[in-house]
């Protein structure tokens, strides 16, 4: 997926090296695609961060989907410093059976919403997603420099969670840094924020 204003250039003009992922839309369509694209996000960029040389500065970002395998590698890693969540879940499991679309049709057609199949329990989806999820990992992030980007008017990640992770990597997080847009959606959030990311890496350093 594409977003306008991508922080990728900003990152690489700063004089970082970048590594990104892009995922198609119907990873999300179904929960076994749904884990095994988190999954191997995560086993990929895990197994580069290891051949990083020591003395390097790491910093993770994740927009939408990607704030998972963001959160995961820098809650697992201690030689990560800096975490960019833009527009991103709060808890993923939570989120999708509180979804309106996804929640309306869990007993009408064998689906929650488009995401999720009834081979997938709430508690075994749960069980295979806690280590992604950023407001359960918000307690292992004591050592990270987070920046957080949030839109109100985000019909996909609904406001009342993600304010519940802002509180958390408030409490938690080595530094914390909270950008809210009362007016903005999903969309047009993670634009807006990915158009400001020069201001990002000035924060964290």
């Amino acid at each position: 997926m594409e977003l306008p204003g991508l922080p990728l250039w900003s990152f690489k003009r700063a004089g970082w090296k970048v590594i990104f992922y892009q995922y198609p839309w119907e990873t999300i369509y179904r929960a076994k695609h749904y884990v095994q694209t988190l999954e191997a996000v995560y086993a990929d960029a895990k197994a580069r961060l290891q051949n990083i040389p020591s003395g390097k500065r790491v910093i993770v970002a994740g927009i939408s989907l990607g704030s998972l395998p963001a959160t995961r590698l820098a809650a697992s890693f201690k030689r990560v410093e800096g975490l960019i969540l833009n527009v991103p879940y709060a808890d993923p499991v939570t989120n999708l059976y509180d979804f309106g679309p996804t929640r309306r049709r869990v007993n009408s057609d064998g689906y929650v919403g488009r995401f999720l199949n009834t081979t997938h329990t709430r508690e075994s989806l749960d069980k295979e997603l806690s280590s992604f999820s950023p407001l359960k990992r918000a307690k292992d992030l004591g050592h990270v420099k987070v920046v957080l980007f949030v839109a109100h008017r985000d019909k996909y990640f609904l406001y009342r969670h993600t304010k519940k992770l802002r509180d958390a990597l408030d409490q938690r997080a080595k530094q914390f840094i909270c950008f809210e847009s009362k007016s903005l959606g999903h969309w047009m959030g993670a634009s807006k924020y990915n158009l400001q990311s020069a201001s990002w890496l000035k924060w964290l350093g």
